[in-house]
């Protein structure tokens, strides 16, 4: 009897207990793409997540370090992600494959750099995005590795960390467990990259097509790059003509894919003379993969929703063609130069 009662209580308890994966192969690589609730770079995080979604090769959760909606710069759009550091590890003890690690507001935020250091340590390769550089850096996960970040960081990069060797002829670079990219648009090829160090590269190359893009070379002239006296003109005028200053929105429908909704947001709000606002029908906007936008109602000069429906690998173009209508090719080009992205 004493039997029976405990192999009752055995049973019991395996019903009741909280649902984990099961240890062994998953059927997907798990990427994590972390989000500092204080600030995070907008395409940096969203385009990686929603490409990864898409693709079907990966499993993706969007991850932010704390409760509470999560500050995406420099729009000022606030989101609220699915899960959290603690959740995520509730659900995958041993954590992620791969963690993509966007800029942040706060690079050198101990919390995250733990958080960083606890997922190598249980296998994960990191990928930092732009200037997610600095926070892999700073959490000294770049010692003795080849590395590229920024084309306006480098030069403070190589100064502060002189034990990593940075390059500035790669859109991105893999070096053992860790991936690091150039600027904000290098974020579309370096996530098709993964993808085919995950996956291979024929389902990638299908995808892509997918997605209007032919390639995702690492070459780059990064050299290229550089604060030019037209650019500075372009800043300062922008800047100071608060005369030609204007408030925009962007009308987001439900079910808005992220990918495009952060090309719109990033450059727009890199203009020097537009801000940018979100809004919809309700208080949040939920996008095709779940995560929630807060939006609100605004006076502010509405923008043309159809700017959403470009294939992904037409977005950034095809904005950055909308704000040089508007405001001057000037303006267009130095949002591409903060970007570094390379117009032909």
């Amino acid at each position: 009897m004493k039997q029976y009662a405990l192999v009752v209580v055995a049973v019991l308890a395996a019903l009741v207990a909280p649902s984990t994966p099961a240890a062994g192969p998953r059927p997907k690589p798990v990427i994590a793409v972390i989000a500092d609730n204080q600030g995070t770079e907008v395409t940096d995080f969203l385009v990686p997540f929603a490409v990864i979604a898409d693709s079907n090769l990966a499993e993706v959760h969007a991850v932010a370090l704390h409760e509470g909606p999560v500050m995406l710069h420099p729009s000022g759009t606030a989101v609220d992600l699915p899960q959290t550091t603690a959740s995520f590890a509730a659900l995958y003890p041993d954590g992620a494959d791969f963690v993509i690690v966007p800029a942040m507001h706060m690079p050198d935020n101990p919390a995250l750099a733990r958080w960083l250091r606890d997922q190598q340590a249980h296998g994960a390769t990191l990928m930092s995005v732009c200037d997610g550089a600095k926070v892999l850096a700073s959490a000294g996960l770049l010692e003795g590795h080849t590395a590229t970040g920024h084309w306006y960081a480098l030069k403070d990069l190589r100064r502060d960390y002189p034990q990593t060797q940075w390059r500035n002829d790669r859109r991105y670079i893999f070096d053992g467990n860790i991936v690091t990219t150039s600027g904000v648009s290098a974020s579309l090829p370096a996530t098709l990259a993964l993808l085919e160090h995950i996956a291979g590269r024929e389902p990638v190359e299908a995808y892509a097509r997918q997605l209007g893009i032919d390639g995702w070379t690492p070459d780059h002239d990064g050299a290229s790059f550089t604060l030019s006296g037209r650019a500075m003109r372009t800043a300062a005028f922008n800047w100071l003509a608060f005369w030609k200053h204007e408030r925009v929105a962007l009308t987001a429908p439900e079910g808005v894919e992220e990918a495009q909704l952060a090309f719109v947001l990033d450059a727009y709000a890199r203009t020097y003379r537009s801000s940018i606002a979100l809004q919809g029908s309700q208080p949040q906007v939920r996008s095709k993969h779940g995560l929630s936008f807060h939006s609100a109602p605004t006076s502010a000069r509405e923008l043309d929703a159809a700017i959403l429906q470009q294939p992904v690998g037409r977005a950034l173009d095809a904005v950055l063609e909308q704000i040089g209508r508007e405001q001057g090719l000037a303006t267009a080009d130095f949002v591409a130069l903060q970007l570094e992205y390379p117009r032909n």
